[in-house]
């Protein structure tokens, strides 16, 4: 994490959920340990998380100052993604192998999602989001 930081990134990310829960909170403290307060800290399950796993992950996540959530599960499981919103506070990213405007827009619709473009990597990607969200609101 430190390499990223020495080249002037300011948010990094790392996996989650290879590990057992407590060995994630480890591990994720160490890194904000390392990265200090003036950075942040996202973390990503790669969308392995079943419902209750992702809510334990949540419950336990929401202590931290985190960047976001990302991938708590499969993007299209709706009903885990607004569940896990009731349950986690913060940013919570998904879809990112979503290719449809109309899947992203039910993400919005149905899974409980936030939209922002805090996590968009890219001019078109920040200007999709933006349309999908516009086209949301008018569901």
């Amino acid at each position: 994490m430190r390499g990223y930081l020495d080249r002037g990134y300011n948010v990094v990310k790392m996996k989650i959920g290879g590990a057992e829960i407590d060995e994630d909170r480890r591990r994720i403290e160490a890194v904000l340990d390392e990265i200090g307060g003036k950075n942040r800290l996202a973390v990503d399950a790669n969308g392995r998380f079943d419902l209750e796993t992702a809510i334990n992950y949540a419950k336990m996540l929401r202590e931290y100052p985190l960047f976001w959530y990302e991938e708590a599960g499969d993007p299209l499981d709706y009903h885990l993604q607004a569940t896990l919103a009731d349950f986690y506070p913060g940013p919570m990213a998904t879809g990112e192998n979503l290719f449809s405007h109309q899947d992203a827009r039910n993400l919005i619709r149905f899974g409980g999602m936030r939209p922002t473009a805090t996590g968009c990597n890219s001019t078109a990607r920040f200007l999709w989001s933006l349309r999908v969200s516009a086209h949301a609101g008018g569901a």
